[in-house]
């Protein structure tokens, strides 16, 4: 049994060397986490060529260790394969007054750039989809062959558009529910861009009761939406007693300078619940009523 013992004894030696290595080479293998922040994460930009263009960024490092950053461009049209666009030859990232192509930042620091971009007098009408996307270098140390660190990076989206907007659509569906019983009232609205640029659309939503009186109002901020491409949106309007028929009129610019669509649809509330409620609330009280009315004869 003595043999049996110590053989027990060296396999229970193993087991606890070998997670008291695991603990250690865990303990080594250190991972460090990207944590960028950028702003503003989009830039819409309208020009008449000739332009210089000069906006700013502003980047910061939230992590506790200092990241060095690479710029590149992408394309966003899924319809072309090639990233080596002309248009990237006429942008540029400055630092203060020296053009960059990389960024060292130390922990916690922000940094303000400019992007900078030259659009000669000979550029034609365009639209450009891209991003700036900010990519992380992985960092090496000789000392410690388990150090590993996430590559990630942070981007910023940009709408350019070059030369004399003709914005065109249709309004593909503004609908509500014909019937509802309650006071939230759900727009669909679908807008086509059938022109050749982006649009920007914004409008509103009117409503009104059956006498013509304006009792409620929806805002519809900007949104983008590419050229030969549909956007779809819910709006809710909450009211917390509706009662009849009311019509909607929607009002909406497809550009900043128009022009303007205009549609108008009609829905019917009866709260069912509530009517419900009340009516068996009254049929209480005549209960109640008629009980006390027999007490007192």
């Amino acid at each position: 049994y003595s043999m049996k013992i110590e053989n027990l004894k060296l396999k229970i030696y193993l087991v606890l060397f070998t997670i008291c290595y695991s603990l250690f080479a865990i303990d080594t293998a250190h991972a460090a986490s990207l944590s960028i922040s950028i702003s503003p994460p989009l830039f819409q930009i309208t020009a008449q060529a000739p332009a210089q263009i000069k906006t700013p960024i502003t980047i910061q490092n939230l992590g506790d260790e200092s990241v060095e950053l690479d710029f590149v461009f992408k394309l966003l049209s899924d319809s072309v394969q090639n990233q080596n666009s002309p248009i990237f030859d006429k942008i540029q990232i400055f630092d203060q007054n020296n053009p960059v192509q990389s960024l060292s930042l130390a922990p916690k620091q922000d940094k303000k750039l400019f992007l900078k971009i030259d659009i000669p007098e000979n550029e034609t009408d365009s639209d450009h989809y891209f991003s700036i996307q900010f990519i992380s270098k992985p960092s090496v140390k000789e000392d410690n062959l388990n150090y590993s660190q996430i590559i990630g990076g942070v981007g910023i989206n940009v709408l350019l558009s070059i030369g004399q907007q003709n914005a065109s659509g249709v309004i593909e569906e503004f609908s509500a529910p014909l019937f509802l019983g309650k006071g939230t009232i759900p727009f669909t609205l679908k807008i086509k861009n059938t022109s050749s640029r982006f649009i920007t659309p914004r409008g509103e939503i009117i409503i009104k009761n059956i006498f013509g009186k304006i009792i409620g109002r929806i805002d519809i901020l900007p949104i983008n939406i590419l050229k030969d491409s549909s956007r779809s949106m819910e709006r809710f309007w909450n009211e917390s007693f509706l009662l009849g028929v009311y019509n909607a009129h929607l009002n909406i610019s497809l550009f900043e300078k128009g022009p303007i669509y205009r549609e108008s649809i009609s829905f019917f509330v009866i709260p069912v619940q509530a009517i419900i409620v009340a009516l068996t609330s009254l049929l209480i009280i005549l209960l109640i009523y008629s009980r006390i009315k027999k007490q007192s004869f």
